[in-house]
Formats: structure tokens, C-alpha cells, sequence
């Protein structure tokens, strides 16, 4: 410990000392202020502090860029806990059924697109032109032969059906129809009884022939679409002359049953062609 002198009294005192013990005086007022020393870290926190700062901005304005400076989606991805697309999502296009999706987090957004609808055809159901899902089954065509008139195609799905009854009606009917047609001119050339019977035989060839026509109009009115065809058919049947298997013809009367009977299957005849000449349309 050492001795100073008091300023106030000039007694010796402790430099300890606050106050004199002689006089009172403070010493603590006239003691020398100790110089702070400036501290060297501080500018290093300060560059730290103001570095971390721009790393912070800058990763904002990162994320903020890799989401096309879209604030609301950043915050809506931060609020949803998706962490994972803080820096973008990786965006699925929204579809007819689904809502536009991150394939990475499964955050969607906005809503499904809807189906656009294209209109059943003949052909195809109702279709989504975006998805190509359909709905329904096809409309199908108005006939199966003729035109179509949804979508007016030329439709022959019968094709094979027609062919059997024109064949049928060339191979089975028009044959016992031009017998019918030379019987009867050989009966007006020959006289008694020869001529009698050319006119029976071609009663015989009437019956086969209205029956053969009865096979070929049930067969074609199975269909609708040859419902036309099958009302030519009907009358050209009802046209051919039937008589009972008693009748007696003499060679009195042969030329009124000879006059009936052609007469009869030249309509059937016409009926026949009106028939198998039948446009479909």
C-alpha cells in the first residue's frame, strides 16, 4: 500500500483511500480515468451479422425466383409443411379428373379440368377428347341397309341376306314362272286334250311357284329393312291364280283359265322385278 498526500489538507493518506481521513476531501474525483480499450471484435460481429443477413435475403429471393416471384405460393407451401418444393414444385398438369399436382410433395392446386365431351357417333360412345374416356356405348347406325341417316355412310350390313333372296328368287321362282308362260303358249297351239293339259300343268307350276315366293317373303320380312321388298313379294304371291286341286278344265273353258293365269303371273312378274330392283336408300 502506498502513501499519497492529501490535495485538500497535504497529510499523507492511502492511495486506497476515497475520502481523507484529515479533511474528508474525496480522492475518487481527482483519480484518473482508466482509457477504454476499443474492442477488435467488434467489427467482425458486425460483418458477420450483416453477412448473414445477405445470405438470408439472397435465399429468399432465390426461393422467391425458383417459384416465379409467386409470394402466395411460397407461403402456402411453407404453411402446408411441404419443405421438400421450398424451391420449387415439380408441377403435374391438372387433368379431367385431378387437380394440377407436385409429383414430388402431392400438393395440388386449383381445380380438375372437367371432360370435354364430343357427342356419341354410329360408331364410337360420348368421348373426352382430353382423356379419351368414353361414356355410354355407340349410337349405331340407323339401318343395316341403305344410308344411314346419322351419318349418311352407305350401310350394307345385309349384303349377304339380300344376295340369298335375289338368288333365291332367280333360281326358284322365275323358272316355274317362264314355264308357266310356255305352257300356256303351247296350249294355244295344240287343241283337245293336249291343250287341256298344258293348262293343268300350268295350274301345278302356279302352286309351286306362290309357294317358293312364300318361302323367300317369310325369310325377307324377318328383317325391316326389307320390309319393302317383302310387301312386292306379298302381292306378287297374291297375283298368281290358285285353284283347287278338283277343278275341271274343258277345252270349252280353257281360254278363260289360260287368260287368268297369265295375266296373274305377269303381275307376279312385275311385283318380282319391282323387288329385286329395289333401291335402298
Amino acid at each position: 500500500m502506498a502513501m499519497i498526500k492529501c490535495p485538500e489538507c497535504g497529510n499523507e493518506i492511502s492511495d486506497k483511500s476515497e475520502l481523507c481521513v484529515c479533511c474528508g476531501y474525496s480522492l475518487k474525483q481527482n483519480t484518473p480515468k482508466k482509457k477504454k480499450r476499443k474492442s477488435k471484435k467488434a467489427p467482425i460481429i458486425i460483418c458477420v451479422c450483416l453477412l448473414l443477413v445477405a445470405i438470408v435475403i439472397g435465399v429468399c429471393c432465390y426461393i422467391l425466383y425458383m417459384n416465379d416471384w409467386n409470394f402466395d405460393e411460397v407461403s402456402n407451401t411453407i404453411s402446408s409443411k411441404h419443405y421438400s418444393c421450398i424451391l420449387g414444385h415439380n408441377w403435374q398438369d391438372a387433368t379431367c379428373t385431378t387437380p394440377k399436382k407436385c409429383s414430388i410433395c402431392g400438393y395440388c392446386l386449383g381445380k380438375p379440368l372437367e371432360h370435354t365431351w364430343r357427342e356419341a357417333t354410329c360408331t364410337a360412345p360420348k368421348t373426352c377428347t382430353s382423356c379419351w374416356i368414353t361414356k355410354g356405348t355407340a349410337l349405331g347406325h340407323s339401318t343395316r341397309m341403305g344410308t344411314c341417316t346419322r351419318c349418311n355412310k352407305v350401310i350394307k350390313d345385309l349384303d349377304e341376306e339380300w344376295l340369298k333372296i335375289v338368288t333365291d328368287i332367280q333360281d326358284d321362282v322365275l323358272p316355274e314362272l317362264s314355264d308357266i308362260a310356255l305352257k300356256l303358249q303351247y296350249a294355244n297351239i295344240y287343241s283337245g286334250i293336249v291343250r287341256v293339259n298344258y293348262v293343268v300343268s300350268s295350274i301345278d307350276n302356279c302352286r309351286e311357284a306362290s309357294k317358293k315366293i312364300t318361302y323367300i317373303y317369310l325369310y325377307a320380312n324377318k328383317y325391316k329393312e326389307f320390309s319393302t321388298v317383302s310387301d312386292y313379294l306379298q302381292k306378287a304371291k297374291e297375283s298368281i291364280p290358285i285353284y283347287s286341286d278338283g277343278c275341271t278344265i274343258t277345252e270349252s273353258d280353257y281360254a278363260t283359265y289360260s287368260l287368268e293365269i297369265a295375266n296373274g303371273c305377269q303381275k307376279a312378274l312385275d311385283y318380282i322385278k319391282k323387288a329385286t330392283d329395289y333401291n335402298f336408300k
